[in-house]
């Protein structure tokens, strides 16, 4: 027993001296956040076709043409045609180290399009007999180990921070791994126990299988011919990597148990590929049984056979496989026009960044849907119209659709869904392929209104608000606390002789007829006192009356709201722009969705604070406008840094609503939902906190 421990403990901490090893060789972010381009030996686009053992690269060699031989590091990479597919074919090299360095240098010096990689395995699964085929649907990485101390009573004793993510062996526990991964936020990790295979790659090859006819006989390591017991067969399953030469049925038992998978290797090429964005199948053919034989491990029997057959498999897929990898079609649902200078046009130019960041991705955009432009159309027919475009990927881009999308994504399980503002999740009445996405705004509503509270000269601030919800409650209460903040912090004034009122329009645009006009809304605070409106709504009639009253010699400001350059509108009256950037999130959860791993959730995403304009890290943001002095700015920025340092919580009591009720006592800290579900105004606004 101790000697095995001795020799996984050894193990365990190689694997985890070893573990940042991929991507070590990749493109980094340079100062601009653009990804470097690197220089590749052979600019075709091509297939990687990589091996694990020699036997196997042989066999598919002997099938291809013109082949052309590059030598990178001491590796030898064949660019090659075969299959009928231009290709680089090379040798991973044994072990879960080798294979990742192996594979992050044919990404870096090739223009790979996708890789598939064959190569033999234990099986772990006692429902697998030797000679099977596995189509790799995951895999995971077993050997990322926490060896935990050990007490007098044989009970062992874990760090406070740790989580263990299955059962332990012995003294180690599973864990985790933490990634970054090309077109998403630098060096933000994020958490991946399962590392996914391509699902349309997965796809081809099942539908091969389905005619493919596995090898039952062959010959062994001493050249004699044997046969398998039971006719072969290909399944799709998962599997495991570790820096582990598997023969223990005592340990075997247990990464099947933990990990419910099919094969265990030690060469792993999925978390490379998840890193590097690029679609990416495994196979492993199973030659030996990793310890749970009845005899000595078998794989000198039939590693030939599991070789001949992983091989046969690859080519046959590579045939199969299309020539051009099939676009992902994004479908995004537009509630107003895509170039509103608002909402809708902040969703849209998040839609051109994912296209840049991530090779492959197309959008389909229904713009102005809303019951005043196309009072005919319904959400459902608009999806079915996306979907026969390709979409299998739909954003709908507003609470307006959350009833909708809700709906429509339980009548399409195929599709997923994701609902922008909507709270389904949270709420826990979403089906599996609906998730729900946000932007922390509540932040930058406070340094907008910050920045009125610093503007203002007749003490009197406007809000044109659109409809009366949850959402646009705490919006108009974060930009109150936020202009209250800075009334006494920067300019010692009394609360009680600022004024902050706002009044709804009654949807999130003008709809003749239906709603409030906002320009006469606007009008009439300036009319009656404001020298400051702050816009709550899509479109952008706040900061075009402020500009034209701007224009006939008042002094009157404005913060308009959702989209960046707002501020061009009338430069001379805008005080800054609290706007969305959709990039950060669309491009996370369509690089998720294009790899096979998204999972659904509630995400509320904030501000990047080191820099709240990085456009590919922060999820909501500020643009100083040009009618700030350099004092206020100055002012404003502090503001800014102490959110972000938390010196500064707007949302802590004594706070109470708009009716007395309290909100949160003295000291105490508002949690994320008492936020998010806000029935009322806080006290000191004016103005309605119902519809009703």
């Amino acid at each position: 027993m101790s000697r095995i421990k001795l020799l996984v403990l050894v193990v365990v901490l190689i694997a985890l001296s070893m573990s940042s090893f991929v991507g070590t060789s990749g493109a980094t972010r340079s100062p601009s956040q653009e990804e470097n381009t690197a220089h590749f030996v052979d600019e075709t686009e091509v297939d990687a076709v990589e091996s694990a053992f020699g036997a196997e690269l042989q066999l598919l060699l002997g099938q291809a043409t013109d082949k052309k031989a590059f030598v990178i590091n001491g590796r030898t990479f064949t660019r090659a045609k075969l299959g009928g597919k231009e290709v680089v074919m090379f040798l991973s090299g044994g072990s879960i180290y080798n294979s990742a360095l192996t594979t992050q240098t044919a990404f870096d010096n090739f223009n790979v399009r996708r890789l598939i990689f064959s190569g033999i395995a234990g099986g772990i699964n006692p429902q697998r007999n030797i000679g099977d085929v596995v189509i790799g649907r995951q895999s995971a990485e077993y050997m990322e180990l926490l060896a935990a101390r050990e007490n007098s009573d044989g009970t062992f004793q874990l760090p406070g921070w740790f989580k263990a993510t299955g059962k332990n062996f012995l003294f180690l526990f599973p864990q985790s791994n933490w990634v970054t991964r090309k077109g998403g936020q630098p060096d933000q990790e994020q958490e991946m126990r399962w590392f996914p295979g391509n699902p349309d790659m997965i796809a081809v090859a099942e539908k091969v299988a389905s005619r493919v006819v596995l090898k039952k006989c062959g010959l062994d390591r001493d050249n004699k011919e044997v046969c398998l017991d039971k006719q072969p067969k290909v399944v799709t399953g998962n599997l495991v990597m570790g820096p582990l030469y598997m023969d223990n049925a005592r340990m075997r038992q247990w990464v099947y148990e933990v990990f419910a998978a099919d094969a265990l290797a030690m060469e792993e090429v999925y978390h490379a590929c998840y890193v590097n964005a690029k679609p990416c199948l495994m196979l492993r053919s199973l030659s030996d049984l990793a310890g749970g034989g009845p005899g000595e491990n078998e794989i000198n029997t039939f590693f030939r056979i599991a070789a001949d057959n992983s091989a046969l498999l690859l080519l046959e897929i590579l045939k199969e496989l299309p020539a051009e990898v099939p676009p992902t079609v994004v479908g995004l649902v537009l509630v107003g026009p895509k170039e509103d200078k608002g909402w809708s046009e902040a969703h849209y130019r998040a839609s051109q960044y994912v296209e840049q960041q991530i090779p492959g991705v197309r959008s389909v955009i229904i713009e102005k849907l809303n019951p005043a432009d196309q009072p005919n159309v319904t959400l459902d027919q608009a999806v079915a119209g996306m979907k026969a475009e390709g979409a299998k990927l739909i954003i709908t881009t507003s609470d307006a659709f959350q009833v909708d999308t809700l709906a429509v994504a339980k009548k399409n399980p195929d599709l997923t869904f994701i609902n922008v503002s909507g709270d389904d999740v949270l709420k826990g009445v979403a089906p599996a392929n609906l998730g729900n996405v946000m932007g922390r705004m509540e932040y930058m509503k406070m340094v907008g209104g910050c920045a009125a509270a610093l503007a203002t000269k007749t003490n009197d601030i406007g809000y044109l608000g659109p409809l009366i919800n949850d959402e646009t409650r705490r919006l108009v209460s974060s930009a109150y606390l936020g202009a209250r903040y800075c009334w006494q912090a920067y300019r010692k004034g009394d609360p009680t002789k600022l004024k902050f009122e706002v009044k709804w329009i009654g949807f999130w645009f003008n709809i003749p007829g239906v709603t409030l006009d906002p320009t006469e809304v606007a009008n009439s605070f300036y009319n009656s006192g404001a020298d400051v409106v702050m816009s709550g709504i899509d479109t952008t009639e706040a900061i075009v009356v402020a500009g034209q009253r701007s224009n006939k010699g008042e002094k009157v400001w404005a913060v308009p709201y959702d989209y960046k350059g707002a501020c061009d509108i009338a430069p001379k009256v805008c005080l800054g722009v609290p706007y969305f950037n959709w990039g950060p999130a669309y491009a996370k959860i369509i690089a998720d969705f294009r790899a096979g791993s998204w999972k659904q959730s509630w995400d509320w995403n904030g501000p990047n604070w080191s820099d709240v304009n990085n456009p590919d890290t922060s999820n909501v943001g500020f643009t100083y406008g040009p009618a700030l002095t350099a004092d206020q700015k100055a002012m404003l920025e502090q503001f800014v840094n102490d959110l972000g340092s938390g010196k500064v919580n707007l949302f802590i009591g004594p706070l109470n609503y708009q009716s007395g009720k309290v909100f949160l006592k003295t000291g105490e800290v508002a949690t994320d939902k008492q936020i998010w579900y806000m029935p009322e105004l806080l006290e000191g606004v004016i103005g309605q906190s119902s519809s009703r």
